[in-house]
């Protein structure tokens, strides 16, 4: 269950927030700066029998701030600013293996957080999203979320654990050839999912 807290609503959402902050310093040694947590969109995945057990965050960076392998990928002036998401999901069993429940509560987390991915990358007018990810997190992106990426960089080809992408946001390109009539309802649907921060996204 996604939870979404708007840069507005942060002070509402102080425990959440900085459970995801700890889970993202602790298990990819990820920490994003005061700036960047103030323009910050966090998406929380969390249960009151786990408390905080993963979620996501959508900020904006300027070019130049970007991991080097990114800036690459990206090939745009240093001075643009893009939008960017992280993401972690801690559910593992001791053993590393997912009982049926745990298996279930992935594949939720992996499609709903790509749907709401979606919906903020619209609200931004981006096509795209620049993303490190674990090795663990872009297979099961796939595995159990469907997602599409534009292009990825693998550990193979780095000296690195994470794999770089571009991530693709399929509604983009659908939502900007429908009718003016219809963009609007579709934004005005995205903002009542996006509006209420204390509503779970279904």
């Amino acid at each position: 269950m996604l939870k979404v807290i708007e840069p507005t609503t942060h002070n509402l959402h102080e425990n959440s927030i900085g459970s995801l902050l700890r889970l993202f310093k602790v298990y990819q040694d990820f920490e994003l700066s005061l700036k960047d947590q103030d323009k910050a969109t966090f998406i929380i995945a969390g249960d009151d029998a786990r408390g905080v057990y993963g979620g996501a965050v959508f900020f904006p960076q300027k070019i130049k701030e970007l991991d080097e392998t990114l800036y690459n990928l990206l090939s745009i002036q240093e001075n643009r600013t893009v939008w960017c998401a992280r993401l972690c999901l801690c559910i593992e069993q001791e053993d590393g293996s997912l009982s049926l429940g745990l298996l279930e509560l992935c594949e939720n987390f992996y499609r709903e957080l790509y749907k709401v991915l979606d919906v903020l990358g619209v609200g931004k007018d981006t096509n795209c999203l620049p993303m490190k990810l674990c090795s663990k997190d872009y297979r099961n992106s796939l595995i159990y979320g469907n997602w599409a990426y534009f292009t990825e960089l693998k550990p193979e080809e780095l000296s690195s654990d994470y794999v770089y992408v571009l991530l693709a946001l399929p509604d983009y390109h659908s939502r900007s050839q429908v009718s003016q009539e219809e963009h609007t309802d579709n934004k005005n649907v995205d903002a009542s999912v996006l509006a209420n921060t204390d509503r779970p996204v279904q």
